[in-house]
């Protein structure tokens, strides 16, 4: 039998209600529990990227380019 996947939405429409902190700290549980975890920001704001330290990219076409 597959793995069942699971998608979990994370949204409200104010902005510094603690969305992207809440997608990192369960996104973090999660894996360490041994499960593969995919994090994506739709936010206009795009504070994932900030949030993990990363470089900030423009559009997701230019993550995989």
């Amino acid at each position: 039998m597959p793995k069942q996947k699971i998608v979990i939405g994370i949204l409200a429409n104010a902005g510094g209600v603690g969305k992207t902190t809440l997608a990192v700290h369960l996104a973090y549980e999660i894996h360490k529990r041994g499960q593969t975890v995919a994090l994506i920001d739709l936010d206009p704001q795009r504070a994932l990227d900030v949030f993990c330290g990363l470089p900030s990219a423009k559009s997701f076409h230019s993550l995989h380019s």
